[in-house]
């Protein structure tokens, strides 16, 4: 019988270690953010669950694809440790709050090289690693891009009154200058992208005050609650295939089982009526098993059903 690689003594001395390590962290860290009974806690944890939906919403809308977003996790950190959560090969993009105080987004790469895949509607290398290396001026425009959208995002439902500039892409090197300067980690998980990735948000702890002074439910920022109230009035939107012309005897003498042949564009495309009112032109296709249209164009008030047949 072979000798064990690692006797009980060792395999103790290890365990002991990593119990010493782990109660040495948790000395470090600042408490994280669980407490019931504080309402600027609840109320931050409220926006940023919301913000992980409607970021969802807005990447699926755009790609076309299901995607889910939820916020795992919001605690505590100095700067110095958050800078440990950064790869070398990592990038954040800054952004500043009115205040002044600074704040970071870190895409993880696996994330970021899923949506850009998505975004660009390529498909044949799902699942593949991303690349270790220094990102593309292209990548860096796109990471940019979509931190921007998503802090303007996290304002509005924050209700803060200003949306916080975005300034430069930098590295991890950036929090470790701050060293010992508090944020708000808040730690997000977004699948459909191929695969299940990581965004942080690191915020600065006078954020939690901005939310908590927040009505519940802000959306938008004050001045534009009238607009906003009007942007969300639900609307409908349905889809005319074809048309066909019946006289009333024949419409009266309509039996189950009847076929009524129908006209439509040669072109195979359909209208879309807001309200009855046409005012798309689209073309019929399925996103995943359910039937959906892709809008090509708008059209003039001067177009309706009648146009229908057109090429």
């Amino acid at each position: 019988m072979s000798e064990p690689l690692l006797s009980r003594a060792e395999l103790a001395a290890i365990v002991d270690e990593l119990a010493e390590a782990r109660a040495e962290q948790r000395a470090r860290r600042v408490p994280a953010l669980d407490a019931e009974d504080d309402a600027r806690h609840a109320t931050a944890r409220r926006v940023l669950e919301n913000l992980a939906r409607e970021q969802a919403r807005a990447v699926a809308s755009r790609v076309q694809h299901r995607v889910d977003g939820r916020l795992l996790s919001i605690e505590e950190l100095r700067a110095a440790e958050a800078a440990a959560l950064v790869l070398a090969e990592d990038r954040l993009v800054r952004f500043s709050l009115p205040g002044g105080e600074p704040g970071w987004v870190l895409v993880s790469r696996p994330l970021l090289f899923a949506w850009m895949r998505r975004a660009f509607g390529a498909r044949d290398d799902a699942g593949a690693p991303p690349p270790v290396r220094p990102y593309t001026p292209i990548e860096l425009r796109f990471l940019r891009r979509a931190a921007s959208e998503m802090v303007e995002r996290l304002a509005a439902l924050a209700g803060c009154a200003v949306v916080p500039a975005v300034g430069p892409i930098e590295s991890g090197a950036a929090l470790r200058e701050q060293r010992t300067a508090r944020l708000l980690v808040a730690t997000f998980a977004f699948s459909g992208l191929d695969e299940v990735g990581r965004l942080r948000l690191l915020l600065p702890r006078g954020w939690l005050g901005e939310a908590a002074a927040a009505p519940r439910g802000t959306t938008m920022p004050a001045a534009g609650s009238l607009a906003n109230a009007v942007l969300e009035t639900p609307v409908r939107l349905s889809v005319c295939v074809g048309t066909a012309r019946l006289t009333l005897a024949e419409l009266a003498a309509l039996r189950p089982g009847q076929v009524i042949p129908i006209e439509s564009r040669r072109d195979g495309s359909v209208l879309a009526h807001v309200e009855g009112a046409a005012r798309f032109r689209a073309m019929r296709g399925a996103v995943e098993g359910r039937l959906a249209v892709q809008i090509l164009e708008r059209l003039g008030d001067e177009e309706d059903d009648d146009g229908l047949a057109a090429s």
